[in-house]
């Protein structure tokens, strides 16, 4: 394929398109301060007045234009004026200015744009603040029965500056080359921790909305948007017409969980092949987060993780290290899996509506099975152990070869998991992998599984029981309306 849809271009330019979304994650970290919940909701474009003063160079670091100049090297000359580079603050400044005056800060306009009114939808202009006690609420609408602290919030802010401060000073004395797998683990658990406190909304019921939610998923626009520039061109992020606007597609890589682990017939069986199932979707999270940063990791559960990718209709055939990132995905199942399954790779429409993710994520998927590609390897296994029988465990593979896997009657890898699951135990033994009291006489044991039924949630249909209320019960003032159509007071029946 040509250079233009080679994602070797996103692994070239890691540098300049993690150093973006590092700056995303604070386009409105001014919403975590005590000013914000106490009723001051410009303090999102701003830099707090106690920063500048108490920490100098956090404020140098965030005004200054060093990022800018990185930025420089994705040679796009539309994201800013190269003669007047930005600074994470100009994303700060002009996050919801829609006529901001270079494309990075439109861009980060449109994504916090989406990312917003993914969360609030077009009933937010309609839903009562709070201020001074904020209290945080759940996604099904139970609020906690303490406001959120404000002391708490003052101080976890204090230690946050001065983690931001040393990370920033980090970034900038190595020009941005950082171990960027490392760097973002950490960096982003540390952002989710404290934005987990505090809300991104104040207003009734939106207040669900944590200032991680939010942040995240206006991360996760940018982000894609600005793969997708890399590899298809720029385009103006406002341009007249949906149809012509930032769209973003969902990667589904899947694997039926619940099949996978139920093939055990011990504890320690399933405890091992959850985690390697799980290591496998960690490494598709960091190939497609970091190495080639094109998306971030929306959910995961036990069926698999769905991303938010870039709008490129063929994007599992744009090639890496010469070969395709779909090859690239089911390799890591091959190696993690041990050959045992593979992955279910789903590309979605274009869109800008999150049904969709709903959608796919109750999609029934087959039951785990090998790809045809590997059946030639487990063919060569068993030629060399066809008089043995079948491992219970994996019930691919023929017990042994070596005399404690043919003892325990499994296969090798399946012993060498229970060895590995035995020895990190070792380190955690506030848990454990004994399973004799509650097994049969024959080592086997039941296992009994409930889960919520989250269907109906995930694809939207119950979402109305939650973001709406009954209208005559409310003194509604629509200003945004008033705008257009003059004083005239608005009334719900119009």
């Amino acid at each position: 394929m040509s250079q233009s849809v080679n994602l070797e271009k996103l692994k070239q330019h890691q540098c300049e398109l993690l150093l973006a979304e590092v700056a995303a994650w604070l386009h409105m970290f001014g919403k975590f301060h005590e000013g914000f919940l106490n009723g001051d909701h410009r303090m999102d474009v701003q830099i707090p007045p106690d920063l500048t003063t108490d920490y100098p160079q956090l404020d140098a670091l965030l005004r200054d234009s060093w990022v800018g100049e990185i930025w420089k090297q994705l040679g796009i000359t539309e994201l800013q004026d190269d003669d007047k580079p930005l600074s994470i603050f100009a994303l700060i400044k002009e996050h919801k200015n829609r006529n901001a005056p270079t494309g990075l800060q439109r861009l980060m306009q449109d994504a916090h744009g989406r990312g917003s009114g993914t969360e609030k939808g077009q009933l937010g202009d309609f839903f009562p603040g709070q201020q001074g006690d904020v209290f945080l609420s759940t996604a099904l609408g139970h609020e906690s029965r303490q406001p959120i602290g404000l002391s708490t919030v003052q101080r976890e802010r204090k230690a946050l500056y001065v983690f931001l401060e040393e990370r920033l000073a980090q970034l900038k004395s190595a020009n941005g080359k950082v171990n960027w797998v490392d760097f973002r683990h950490e960096f982003i658990s540390r952002l989710e921790n404290v934005f987990r406190l505090s809300v991104a909304e104040t207003r009734r019921p939106v207040n669900d909305v944590t200032l991680f939610d939010q942040t995240f998923a206006s991360v996760a626009f940018l982000k894609a948007a600005l793969a997708q520039i890399l590899l298809r061109g720029w385009h103006e992020p406002k341009p007249k017409g949906v149809g012509n606007k930032y769209h973003w597609r969902i990667l589904r890589v899947g694997l039926d969980g619940l099949r996978f682990w139920g093939q055990a017939a011990r504890l320690n069986d399933l405890l091992s092949r959850k985690a390697i199932l799980q290591q496998a979707l960690d490494e598709v999270k960091t190939l497609l987060e970091a190495i080639y940063p094109l998306g971030m990791e929306m959910y995961r559960d036990e069926t698999g993780s769905l991303f938010i990718v870039p709008d490129v209709e063929n994007l599992l055939e744009y090639q890496a290290d010469g070969r395709s990132l779909r090859d690239h995905l089911q390799e890591i199942a091959h190696k993690r899996l041990e050959s045992e399954a593979a992955f279910t790779l789903e590309l979605s429409p274009r869109t800008r509506n999150m049904l969709s993710f709903g959608q796919m994520a109750t999609q029934a998927l087959p039951p785990p099975a090998p790809s045809q590609g590997w059946i030639p390897e487990l063919d060569r296994v068993w030629r060399a152990g066809e008089t043995r029988d079948i491992c219970p465990v994996c019930g691919l593979r023929p017990q042994g070869p070596d005399p404690k896997s043919l003892e325990r009657k499994v296969c090798r890898i399946c012993e060498q998991r229970r060895s590995d699951r035995s020895r990190a135990w070792v380190h955690e033994m506030e848990t454990t992998i004994w399973t004799n009291e509650v097994a049969d006489t024959n080592g086997r044991m039941v296992l009994i599984a409930g889960r919520f039924g989250l269907e109906a949630w995930l694809t939207g249909e119950n979402f109305n029981t939650v973001a709406a209320f009954e209208p005559s019960s409310r003194n509604i003032q629509y200003k945004k309306r008033e705008k257009i159509f003059g004083p005239e007071p608005f009334s719900y029946q119009q």
